[in-house]
């Protein structure tokens, strides 16, 4: 018969409070029935068992322990830096508003403003970047700049157009 292995909790997930409860009754359970063992014989026992880890044990324990006792899991979990590599860091005002500026002028030269052309005059612009489909295709998006169907036809909108305000000298 195949040894049968227990399934590790991926690093980084949090536990329920269900799940809590589950691995801390599991530790006293060795604890109660194996009790000339040490706790750390116990923690390494029923990190196995459950798949967590020990400092994991170790944790529900203290926290079980303190007044307020096993706390509920957090609903949402905070990110603690902004991404590096995210759209909103990497491009900033300048290059989406060249990209703007490249869809006006397409339409107003009467040029299908479709992605292909967008991408090919942005990639050939030397103050951007070079950009894939899919990329440019997010920061569109992001912009507030995509495509709506309109019958047949498949129409290029900007939801946030950019109010040029004409100021009017005094005379």
């Amino acid at each position: 018969m195949a040894q049968l292995e227990t399934k590790r909790i991926r690093q980084g997930m949090i536990y329920s409070y269900n799940e809590k409860i589950i691995i801390l009754n599991v530790f006293k359970y060795f604890r109660r029935h194996f009790p000339e063992n040490s706790v750390s014989d116990a923690v390494r026992r029923t990190a196995e068992a459950t798949g967590c880890g020990e400092r994991s044990v170790y944790m529900f324990r203290k926290e079980e322990a303190s007044p307020e006792g096993v706390k509920p899991a957090p609903r949402k979990r905070v990110r603690k830096t902004v991404q590096i590599n995210s759209r909103d860091v990497k491009y900033d005002n300048t290059v989406r508003l060249a990209i703007r500026n490249i869809i006006y002028d397409l339409k107003y030269r009467n040029i299908v403003p479709s992605l292909k052309t967008i991408l090919k005059h942005v990639n050939d612009a030397p103050q951007l970047p070079n950009f894939s489909l899919m990329t440019l295709r997010r920061l569109m998006r992001d912009m507030g700049i995509c495509y709506k169907k309109d019958g047949k036809k498949t129409v290029l909108v900007d939801q946030f157009p950019i109010k040029q305000e004409i100021k009017e000298e005094p005379l």
